[in-house]
C-alpha cells in the first residue's frame, strides 16, 4: 500500500464530526426556542437546519477527495 493513497488524520476528524451539525443545530434551536417557549419548534427547526449544513459539508468534503484522489503523483 503506498502512503499517499491514504487520508490525512486531520480528514478523517472532519469526516467524524460532519455528523455532529444536527446534533450542535438542534441543540442551539432547543436554547433559543426555549426562550420564546418554543422548544420542540426550536428543535425542529434546528436539526432540519442541521441536515442541510451537514450535507453541505458532506458534499465539499467529498469534493476535496475526489480532487485529492483526481491528482497526479
Amino acid at each position: 500500500m503506498n502512503r499517499k493513497t491514504h487520508l490525512p488524520w486531520n480528514m478523517i476528524a472532519k469526516f467524524l464530526i460532519i455528523g455532529l451539525d444536527v446534533v450542535v443545530f438542534a441543540a442551539i434551536g432547543y436554547i433559543i426556542g426555549r426562550h420564546y417557549s418554543m422548544e420542540v419548534y426550536g428543535t425542529i427547526f434546528g436539526a432540519v437546519l442541521g441536515i442541510v449544513c451537514m450535507h453541505i459539508h458532506l458534499f465539499l468534503a467529498l469534493k476535496r477527495v475526489e480532487r485529492r484522489k483526481s491528482r497526479p503523483g
